[in-house]
């Protein structure tokens, strides 16, 4: 007999994860400040023993897929000694974004808004697909058989699943770019002007979201659109193979659409990165990543790939966390064996996923610390002089022979310059001039 019914257990369950999750995603970040050179060294013997640990599996179990992991585990250690010297420099990058968002924790409302925003979309987007379906418009006239099988969805029903998905994909996109674009923007404030992001809800926090919101929203709006387009064709292809329509070609087509639409997203994410500092259009944010990757080569990449590792690792650590916590809490309050496992799930659901969404917010500053970096060091020396010459000591380090300056940029619709010895630094635009 239960001393506590299900319905008591769930909600305790909820709100006790969902403190939890938030007191041990804040003590990661101080965490991971104090220790961030450490901290991304175990990331890595920690993938590598991840790789390690299924070959081991796989040779008993399945040999074949043994080689493939070996094959992973002998590249990521090779990765390993080859960015071992880089690894100060991404710590530094790390050390730079945790300051920035400790300054300004409210910007973690902003990402964590999106949860309700998306959920009250899906479940419009639900019940209007439902209804749709149900209309004479999608419905097949008659039934025609294909490969052996009925279709009951008429050809204008099969266009009006593709806008659907489109529209959900892209929705999905807008959200989530909107909140790096905010985020980027906060950062660049404190990069620049540290005096108007030095508040839990400081204004830079605001001024940052108005401006993603509406000044910089078509550009937004345009770099999601085309990753939404290349998931709703690569989800037809996917359907096609697993329904062994177009052989061995339609699997090469969603493998090959798959890549590149992975290779879209990261470039889209250094391209809001520019959009939302400097308030620049999505072509012309386009054009600035490509000089950034041209000026600072693979140093931006590997930064951004140890640090998104370890926040990778950190998020699945505060999932297992939530276990034992769950577990506890529901024994205590005499739920049975079944219940403590859901319990379980839920917190490990939960505490995965608001704390990947912090991880996520300080991926995002980290991206747009590595661009303010390489556009004004100059800038950041003058506002943060312990932490620049932390990195600058870093960057030299990893790279001696490579003489940091800064990347000569011309001024463009929604940016402003401020000269400095003829290089055309930027500044992000002031909300006073956004109009």
């Amino acid at each position: 007999e239960e001393i506590l019914p299900p319905e008591a257990l769930f909600p305790v369950v909820v709100i006790l994860s969902i403190m939890s999750t938030l007191l041990l995603s804040v003590a990661a970040l101080g965490a991971m400040f104090k220790h961030a050179i450490l901290f991304i060294k175990i990331s890595l013997f920690v993938s590598i023993g991840i790789f390690t640990l299924m070959t081991f599996v796989y040779l008993l179990t399945f040999p074949p897929a043994a080689i493939i992991t070996c094959l992973c585990m002998t590249l990521l250690a090779c990765y390993t000694m080859r960015v071992w010297n880089r690894i100060p420099y991404a710590a530094s990058n790390l050390r730079s974004a945790i300051t920035a968002i400790q300054a300004n924790m409210g910007i973690a409302l902003v990402a964590f808004s999106t949860i309700p925003v998306h959920s009250v979309w899906l479940a419009l987007w639900f019940f209007a697909f439902v209804g749709t379906t149900q209309t004479d418009l999608f419905q097949a006239q008659e039934q025609h058989s294909v490969d052996g099988s009925e279709d009951t969805i008429s050809p204008i029903g099969y266009m009006i699943v593709l806008l659907f998905l489109l529209s959900y994909y892209w929705t999905a996109q807008v959200i989530m770019n909107t909140t790096l674009t905010t985020i980027s923007g906060v950062v660049g404030t404190w990069w620049f002007n540290p005096l108007e992001a030095s508040s839990f809800c400081s204004r830079a926090i605001r001024d940052s979201f108005v401006r993603s919101t509406t000044y910089s929203f078509g550009s937004i709006c345009f770099g999601s659109l085309i990753v939404a387009i290349l998931q709703v064709i690569e989800n037809v292809l996917r359907n096609a193979r697993n329904n062994r329509r177009g052989g061995i070609l339609t699997c090469i087509a969603h493998c090959l659409l798959f890549y590149i639409e992975r290779l879209v997203e990261y470039f889209n994410k250094w391209a809001f990165v520019y959009v939302g500092l400097y308030g620049y259009s999505y072509m012309d944010a386009g054009k600035k990543v490509m000089s950034l990757f041209k000026d600072r080569g693979w140093s931006a990449i590997i930064a951004d790939n140890l640090v998104n590792r370890l926040l990778g690792i950190a998020s699945l650590a505060v999932g297992l966390a939530m276990l034992p916590i769950t577990a506890f809490v529901s024994f205590i309050m005499g739920a049975s064996s079944f219940y403590i496992h859901a319990a379980m799930l839920i917190g490990f659901v939960i505490g995965v996923m608001l704390c990947s969404i912090m991880m996520g917010v300080l991926s995002s500053s980290v991206d747009a610390i590595i661009v303010c970096y390489a556009e004004a060091p100059e800038e950041f020396e003058r506002n943060h002089p312990i932490l620049h010459d932390e990195m600058k000591s870093a960057w030299m380090e990893a790279w001696p022979t490579v003489d940091l300056e800064p990347m000569v940029a011309t001024p463009l619709m929604g940016g402003v310059a401020s000269s400095g010895g003829g290089r055309g630094q930027h500044a992000p635009l002031p909300t006073a001039e956004y109009v």
